[in-house]
């Protein structure tokens, strides 16, 4: 990255000559194996606004090249994007490697086998009235090879290569209110 190079020895610019600096887009520039060797490390930040930003690497974006921060506190996360228009230096802190939580694991609800069964066999009686030749193996209800439906059985659990037949089993098996 332009302005990540900074931090790096050696990075892809030292191979390109002029004219591929000059007229290629940036996100072909950007070294994806430096940017990726910055997750989990903890980095200070400053902007072109006098600021400095501290915090561990979440994510870059080899595009805009905004930068990710997450500050691990006792009680809660605080995440911060710096813009990568924005940076104007970048310096590693001394230390290991942190392991940071994904940020993004759904939080659903515990739901008992009892409520899960009967999702199960009405999703099973639904999709037999609407002609669906279904069949199930290890609690998976599966359509012809399309379509697998596992546990606990709501949308985000239908799993499809074909995205059309994958939304019309979504829809059908929305209207059903347990």
């Amino acid at each position: 990255m332009r302005r990540l190079r900074q931090v790096e020895d050696v990075s892809v610019f030292a191979k390109m000559n002029k004219n591929q600096l000059q007229f290629s887009h940036i996100v072909y520039k950007n070294d994806p194996v430096s940017l990726k060797s910055y997750v989990n490390r903890m980095m200070s930040i400053k902007t072109n606004d006098g600021c400095e930003h501290k915090g561990y690497v979440y994510t870059v974006d080899p595009v805009s090249e905004s930068i990710v921060l997450i500050n691990p506190n006792d009680k809660e996360l605080k995440v911060k994007i710096v813009m990568g228009h924005a940076i104007t230096g970048l310096e590693f802190n001394q230390g290991a490697e942190a392991i940071l939580p994904d940020l993004f694991l759904s939080q659903g609800a515990e739901l008992s086998e009892s409520v899960i069964l009967l999702r199960k066999n009405a999703i099973r009686e639904l999709l037999l009235e609407n002609r669906f030749p279904v069949t199930e193996f290890d609690n998976v209800l599966n359509i012809q090879g399309m379509v697998s439906i596992e546990p606990p059985y709501g949308l985000e659990h239908c799993i499809s290569s074909n995205e059309i037949v994958l939304l019309r089993v979504q829809e059908l098996i929305s209207s059903i209110v347990i």
